[in-house]
């Protein structure tokens, strides 16, 4: 009978979906996951799968930065050309690399061969093309008298045609080393030529810079554009099968004009000056030799940079292939032998394979940063890299051994990790094998922990045994069988816990309702009335007319509530659930009681009715039980700044009184005081009448204790009933009346 691990239990029930100080996870399962890694010797297809790449075998290297070109001879000896001392290498077959010419120039961008075997080499800048038919003795063989040739190439009749720069210039020339230009483009560099070799009269196709455009060229000043890219430049054109033009198109700024100069990565752009030798005889009067110009290659790729990959036929048919993920685009061959594309791209060593419109691969990660050249012939592929000079060779039926390595993942805390777990096919006689670190730096160095011992995955999952910390990082060995049989991996889930920390309770608030204090509306009035003779009537009625108990319609008599609204806020840095408990303690008292314990909502109405009027705090406890076992949850509190409850309306100090000042004038004193409120307004009425703002004595509103005085005017009749109301800032009200007896002659 089969059991259920509690670890299977756990996915089943969605525990790990629960937000809570438990369980979480990161997954990569895309292709722009996996991608943030180091491939290593690994394939990332479009899909987001993972699989060992094919072996890619170390052929030869030179102590120089770049690979610029790399040819191959027929007998699969390799010439290739460096920077940035324009030394030419050959490597023959079992042998290890060595100079096979050393230019003065400080680079040649293009290389051929002709039918013999010849070296011919495309020197920059200064533009001369140099015949090596032995070994260090290189001879001018023409001069396009141009500051670059970035490309060379024999036709079948053995013409050598040589695309320049900086005025975009084609030359033919012939056996014998005579030529003239072939054709000129408004471009000012020509990339790369190709002829194609199905039709074999199709005519020479062009890949300018400035404007990217490809040029088919029928014969002598005779061409047609083939395509208008719109982009800054066609960096490279590669023949396909059935006759079918592939081309790499790169975009850094765009808009009008373009790049002025041949677009490199920054790191590329810095090149060694290297002065011509002294004793020139045209050196110059000063019979001091001068320095040969310093190469300079142009704009760096920048901020919304774009490339892509098209394929089209010789009718000027296009479609698109790939927008590659990293740019700018540096290198394109064919490989004939397993029929596919291939494109060196970016700044961290990717080769990418591209089979059809949105089927592709990141075949492989080189150790060095840039793929710059690529070779494809009868004995294999090869490619050449920068940073590092180094030649490999890919063996497409090894595919015995892959190496991948995460980015590093972010927990945002320090955490303990739990299992790592795959969905992968793992065909019979294939394996995963999985290491990890950890460390508190967003990229691993020193501090890191070191990498586990390498383990097998069983039934698809392992333990992570790196320490607690922030960041974890992963690494997988996928072992094949050969070129068919090999493990693929489709996605990687790892999981943690991390700390349960406390709630943070940020502010508590207590808004006390239905207060009388006058609206602002009412304020704007009582300022505009304050300098009116007492007794006069406002512009305006505080409130309208009065109801039949004489109370103001803005401020009745015991408007008070007797209700505050509680509200607080909480931050859980896991996002757990919370539980709230509300208790409240009199200012002059040590214990607090109980409100409520059991709140999910983060506000409460609070009845003050049964409170006595007095000085009380709020104290909110905030826990996290709902979503921890009880021996782990977290609680935290705060207490709440004091507010007032006064239910009982003020008190006369001194009655309300009058005293007759003439026949129709009286002099209304009053005074009230309340124990816990500032007396906030006061108005009063004659005989049911309208209702008239007042002001205290000292003409504000800011105690607890208030003394009124004011005149009355013009009664007219013998008696009359002068009713006061005051009313404290909690909204409780107090009436008054007191009756006028006025004696008429």
């Amino acid at each position: 009978m089969k059991r259920l691990t509690l670890f299977a239990i756990m996915v089943m029930l969605g525990t790990f979906g629960a937000r809570a100080a438990t369980t979480k996870v990161f997954r990569e399962k895309s292709f722009n996951d996996f991608l943030k890694g180091e491939l290593k010797s690994t394939s990332l297809s479009n899909e987001g799968k993972l699989f060992p790449a094919p072996a890619a075998e170390k052929v030869a290297e030179a102590e120089e930065g770049l690979i610029w070109r790399i040819i191959t001879r027929p007998d699969g000896a390799l010439f290739f050309s460096t920077g940035n001392e324009g030394k030419i290498f050959i490597c023959e077959k079992g042998k290890k690399a060595q100079v096979y010419c050393d230019l003065e120039e400080v680079a040649a961008f293009a290389l051929a061969l002709d039918s013999k075997g010849v070296l011919y080499a495309g020197a920059s800048p200064g533009g001369k093309i140099y015949k090596i038919a032995q070994k260090d003795k290189p001879e001018v063989f023409f001069e396009t008298k141009q500051e670059y040739i970035w490309d060379l190439l024999f036709n079948a009749e053995g013409h050598l045609f040589a695309a320049t720069g900086s005025e975009g210039k084609v030359f033919r020339i012939g056996p014998k080393g005579t030529g003239d230009i072939y054709f000129e483009t408004p471009e000012k560099h020509i990339m790369d030529i190709m002829f194609l070799s199905q039709p074999k009269d199709s005519g020479l196709f062009l890949a300018t810079q400035d404007k990217g455009r490809i040029y088919r060229v029928h014969d002598k000043d005779k061409a047609f554009v083939l395509y208008d890219s719109g982009a800054d430049e066609v960096r490279a054109l590669a023949e396909g099968a059935d006759g079918f033009i592939y081309a790499a198109l790169n975009t850094g700024k765009g808009g009008a004009g373009g790049p002025s100069q041949p677009t490199l990565p920054a790191q590329l752009m810095e090149m060694i000056k290297k002065e011509s030798p002294s004793g020139d005889e045209d050196s110059g009067d000063s019979g001091e030799s001068e320095p040969a110009p310093q190469l300079k290659l142009g704009m760096p790729m920048i901020s919304g940079k774009k490339s892509t990959i098209i394929k089209m036929d010789i009718s000027g048919y296009v479609w698109p292939m790939l927008d590659a993920p990293e740019a700018p685009i540096h290198c394109l061959a064919y490989d004939s032998t397993m029929k596919t594309l291939l494109a060196g791209a970016g700044e961290k060593g990717k080769l990418y394979r591209v089979d059809d419109l949105n089927k592709f691969s990141a075949l492989l990660s080189a150790d060095e940063k840039y793929i710059l050249s690529m070779a494809s012939a009868e004995g294999g592929f090869y490619y050449g890299t920068g940073e590092t000079a180094v030649i490999y060779s890919l063996n497409w039926k090894d595919r015995s051994k892959g190496e991948y390595i995460s980015s590093a993942q972010d927990a945002g805390s320090a955490v303990k990790w739990g299992l790592i777990r795959i969905d992968a096919d793992i065909p019979s006689g294939t394996s995963i094998k999985y290491a990890t670190r950890s460390g508190n730096t967003n990229e691993p160095d020193k501090s890191w922990s070191d990498w586990s011992k390498e383990e097998m995955f069983k039934n698809k999952q392992g333990n992570i045994l790196s320490p607690v910390a922030r960041f974890l990082q992963y690494k997988l060995l996928l072992t094949g069988r050969n070129e068919a049989i090999y493990p693929v991996l489709q996605e990687v889930t790892a999981y943690y816990i991390p700390p349960n920390r406390a709630p943070i309770i940020e502010q508590i608030e207590v808004a006390k309702e239905g207060k009388a204090q006058p609206s602002p509306r009412q304020m704007i009035m009582m300022m505009m009335n304050k300098d009116k003779p007492e007794g006069s009537k406002p512009d305006q009625k505080p409130g309208g007319a009065p109801s039949e108990s004489g109370a103001s319609t803005d401020a009745k008599a015991n408007s008070n509530p007797q209700k505050v609204k509680i509200s607080w806020k909480v931050n859980d840095p896991e996002g757990d659930q919370m539980r709230f408990e509300l208790q409240f303690k009199g200012e002059d008292e040590t214990v607090w009681k109980k409100i409520e314990d059991k709140l999910d909502k983060s506000n409460f109405d609070l009845s003050t009715a049964a409170l006595p009027d007095g000085r009380y705090r709020i104290k909110v406890i905030a826990s996290d039980l709902p979503s921890n076992p009880k021996s782990s949850a977290m609680e935290s509190e705060l207490i709440s700044e004091v507010f007032v409850v006064d239910n009982t309306p003020p008190k006369w100090t001194e009655e309300i009184s009058y005293k007759a000042v003439d026949k129709n004038s009286i002099m209304v004193k009053a005074g009230v005081e309340d124990k816990s409120s500032i007396i906030a307004s006061a108005q009063y009425s004659i005989n049911a009448g309208d209702w008239y703002v007042l002001f205290p004595e000292d003409e504000i509103f800011d105690a607890e204790k208030e003394n009124f005085s004011f005149l009355i005017k013009d009664l007219d009749k013998e008696e009359a009933a002068i009713t006061l109301q005051v009313t404290d800032a909690e909204g409780n009200t107090l009436v008054g009346k007191v009756l006028v007896i006025m004696k008429k002659k």
